[in-house]
């Protein structure tokens, strides 16, 4: 299974995943009622995280996400059945 999220200014600044109110009924179905997370980003291990619901967003560290070039527009999230998040950045085409 497979989520694509945006990647806005403020998560690249403050190191997290968020993601907008129109998509919560997405992660939703994606995560289901999970509250915590071993969490893979960019194939390095971050360790269990925490699913912040009320303000929607994973921790991933702003070392980690003002790093990311900025033809990196999108999070590829992956959730696999052990309870495995793998974030993975994604770059748009411009062609597109």
């Amino acid at each position: 299974m497979e989520l694509r999220l945006p990647i806005s200014e403020r998560a690249r600044k403050y190191g997290y995943v968020f993601w907008p109110k129109a998509m919560d009924r997405d992660v939703y179905g994606f995560l289901g009622n999970l509250e915590k997370a071993e969490i893979w980003f960019e194939n390095s291990l971050l360790g269990e995280k925490n699913i912040d619901w009320k303000h929607r967003r994973i921790s991933v560290g702003y070392a980690r996400t003002r790093t990311l070039p900025a033809n990196v527009m999108d999070f590829v999230v992956k959730f696999d059945k052990k309870g495995t998040l793998k974030i993975d950045g994604f770059v748009k085409s411009r062609f597109l």
